[in-house]
Order: C-alpha cells, then structure tokens, then sequence
C-alpha cells in the first residue's frame, strides 16, 4: 500500500524532459492482469516509449509485474521509472485504475 512518505517523493520528483515512464494497472485477477499488462506493452503507446529509449524503463517495470508483484488485496498498481535519473516507485492501490502507460516530466496521476 502506498505510505506518505512514498507520496511525498513521487509529488516533488519532476525532470525538465520527459523521462519519467508511469504505468496503471488495474488487478483484476492473476491472469486477467497478466493478460492485460502484456497487450500494454504491446500496444501502440509502449511501442512508442521504447522507441523514444525508454525500453529499459519498460523492462524495469516489467520485470515488477511478472516477477515480483503480490497483489494480495489490492485492486490497482500504479508504477513510475526514470532509470536515467534513478528514479522507481511502485504503488500498490486499493482501488482500480484504467490500465494505461504515458511518458512525461512529471509522474502521470491522474487516474
């Protein structure tokens, strides 16, 4: 679950470029979010963002979902990478998200 402190470092973190890669989930289920998360990466927006050098920013977040998510009662993750400046932060939520991936300055909130 998502703590003060972890708000506080993702609302005063900001680049001058659009660095930061910010991935919703919505955990609707093991394979169900799987399934889901895999038609992301595949789809336009995640293509782009690679293409723009961002694939390992991708794979770190990838690497989350498949490997080290426990979802447990949660219903929504959201996560935040800007390997470039050394920056993660993965959230777990107890409400559900719009699946999504974006590129920006700035972490994506909006939900």
């Amino acid at each position: 679950m998502i703590t003060a402190k972890d708000l506080q470092d993702l609302f005063s973190f900001k680049t001058d470029s659009r660095e930061i890669v910010s991935v919703f989930l919505e955990l609707d289920g093991p394979q169900s979010y799987r399934r889901n998360f895999k038609a992301l990466l595949e789809g336009p927006a995640a293509k782009e963002i690679a293409l723009q050098g961002f694939q390992q920013d991708l794979d770190r977040i990838a690497l989350h979902v498949n490997e080290e998510l426990e979802p447990g009662r949660h219903r929504g993750l959201a996560l935040f990478s800007a390997r470039r400046r050394n920056f993660w932060q993965a959230c777990l939520l107890p409400e559900p998200v719009n699946t999504r991936v974006c590129l920006g300055a700035r972490h994506h909130r909006r939900t």
